[in-house]
């Protein structure tokens, strides 16, 4: 009775673990051809085993693939919002329907930085492209269309990134 409901509940796992066809086919052949026998207790233990180390290793494949998806959409999402000044690992953890610390936790596990640290990166080589390219924009415009709302926040993480202030990197461009 005892391995009847164990295979019952490995069945049960592959119904709710997305996996391909043939995937599913293949383990519950399995299953479904093992001798019930008690003389054969221990290979059906062994097999039982095996599948379940399967659907364990697929579910772990599935659950980094959607990390890895998810991170790439809160790449694209910062791409195409770095410049709203308001933009925050909880604005766009919501966009995608995650927590704003479950957002934190996927850049530190994937770049090993904060979102903030990485947005901030993005919008300082925003700014010096455009303090290379766009001589006629002032630095406070070229800052506000980087998604800065301060100056103050703008000219300190200039100074940071790069070891000049915005002023002087553009007059060392000249």
């Amino acid at each position: 009775i005892l391995l009847g409901s164990m295979t019952g509940v490995l069945i049960s796992l592959t119904q709710r673990i997305i996996v391909s066809d043939s995937q599913v086919e293949s383990l519950i052949e399995k299953v479904i051809n093992m001798d019930l026998t008690i003389n054969n207790y221990e290979l059906y233990l062994n097999k039982l085993k095996e599948i379940f180390i399967i659907l364990v290793n697929i579910r772990n494949s599935v659950q980094n693939d959607r990390k890895a998806n998810l991170v790439q959409n809160l790449c694209i999402y910062i791409d195409n919002n770095y410049t709203n000044p308001f933009l925050s690992s909880d604005l766009a953890g919501g966009e995608l329907g995650i927590s704003g610390n479950y957002v934190f936790k996927l850049f530190k596990e994937y770049y090993g930085t904060s979102f903030h640290q990485y947005l901030e990166q993005i919008r300082m080589d925003c700014a010096k492209q455009h303090l290379e390219e766009e001589k006629n924009k002032t630095i406070k415009e070229i800052a506000f269309e980087s998604g800065y709302a301060s100056m103050n926040t703008f000219y300190k993480a200039f100074k940071k990134n790069f070891g000049v202030s915005a002023g002087d990197y553009r007059k060392s461009l000249t």
